[in-house]
C-alpha cells in the first residue's frame, strides 16, 4: 500500500506533472504560484484557525484548453483504512479547503481544485453529506472552482484499476 500512496499516477491517473508529498499549505500554493509564473506568497497559508497544515498528497496537471494558464489540482487527504472517518476528519479537510481558498491563487485564477478524504469507512455522522440525491456517491460539496470528495480505498481502486484495465 505504500507504494499505491507514494505513485499517485496509478491511484489518481498518470497524466499529473507535479506531486508533492506530506507538504505544508503554503509550500503547495508556492507551487501553484510557480505554475502559474506568479509571485510566492508572503505569508504562510493557515487553516482558518490559525495553524499552519500539512496534506498528505498534492497532484496537477495542465488540463488541454486553449488557455495555457488553466489547471487543475489534487489535494488528497489519506487515512489508514482501518480507521473509520467523521466528523473531525471532514471538518479537517473542510478546513484545508477554506484555508487554500482563501489565496488569490485560488480565487483569482483558471484553476479547479478536487479535494479527497479517502479512507477505509465512514461513519454514519457523516454518510449524509457523502451520499446525496443527484451527486455522485462522495460528492460532498461542487462549487464553482472546486469539489470535495469522500471515498473509499475500495472505490478509488476500483476506479484506478477499471481506468488501467481500459
Amino acid at each position: 500500500l505504500d507504494v499505491l500512496i507514494r505513485d499517485n499516477t496509478w491511484l489518481f491517473g498518470e497524466n499529473f506533472h507535479i506531486t508533492l508529498h506530506e507538504a505544508g499549505l503554503s509550500k503547495v500554493m508556492n507551487r501553484v504560484a510557480a505554475e502559474l509564473n506568479e509571485k510566492k506568497a508572503r505569508k504562510k497559508t493557515k487553516k482558518p484557525d490559525g495553524k499552519t497544515g500539512r496534506i498528505d498528497c498534492f497532484l496537477g496537471r495542465s488540463v488541454p484548453n486553449s488557455d495555457p494558464k488553466k489547471r487543475e489540482y489534487f489535494v488528497v487527504e489519506l487515512k489508514r483504512p482501518s480507521l473509520v472517518v467523521g466528523r473531525k476528519e471532514l471538518n479537517q479537510l473542510h478546513d484545508y479547503v477554506n484555508a487554500l481558498k482563501a489565496q488569490s491563487d485560488f480565487a483569482n485564477t483558471d484553476t479547479f481544485w478536487h479535494f479527497y478524504l479517502v479512507t477505509g469507512e465512514y461513519s454514519d455522522l457523516i454518510k449524509d453529506d457523502v451520499v446525496q440525491v443527484n451527486r455522485p456517491p462522495g460528492l460532498v460539496s461542487d462549487n464553482a472552482n472546486s469539489k470535495v470528495w469522500v471515498k473509499t480505498w475500495a472505490e478509488i481502486i476500483r476506479d484506478s484499476e477499471a481506468r488501467l484495465n481500459f
